[in-house]
């Protein structure tokens, strides 16, 4: 049986082209599409008693809508990412769980 590949992917870059960072991200769900609002935490207030964020002042920065079929295979894509990068450098270590991560 002949092996079947996929097309040969040329990239391009538009001058509107844009780079951030971001370390932040909230997702939002719908029937049609999952959006990632990407952005980046610019400030946090401490809680009274200092012992927990309270305040967690996030400018977003972009907002990318995919599919429900594409968001899917693009955590495929990330997770063999992650694996590969993980067996170069070491784990990643993970962060709590917290509302900040949660999705929305």
């Amino acid at each position: 049986m002949p092996e079947i590949k996929g097309p040969e992917f040329i990239n391009t870059r538009p001058d509107s082209f844009v780079n951030f960072y971001s370390n932040n991200v909230r997702v939002e769900v719908s029937p049609w599409d999952i959006k990632f609002i990407f952005g980046e935490v610019e400030k946090a207030e401490v809680s009274a008693d200092g012992r927990s964020i309270s305040k967690l002042y996030v400018e977003d920065r972009a907002r990318i809508s995919m599919s429900p079929e594409h968001a899917k295979a693009f955590l495929n894509v990330l997770q063999k990412n992650i694996e590969q990068f993980e067996k170069q450098v070491g784990p990643i270590p993970t962060l709590p769980e917290d509302k900040t991560i949660a999705a929305t």
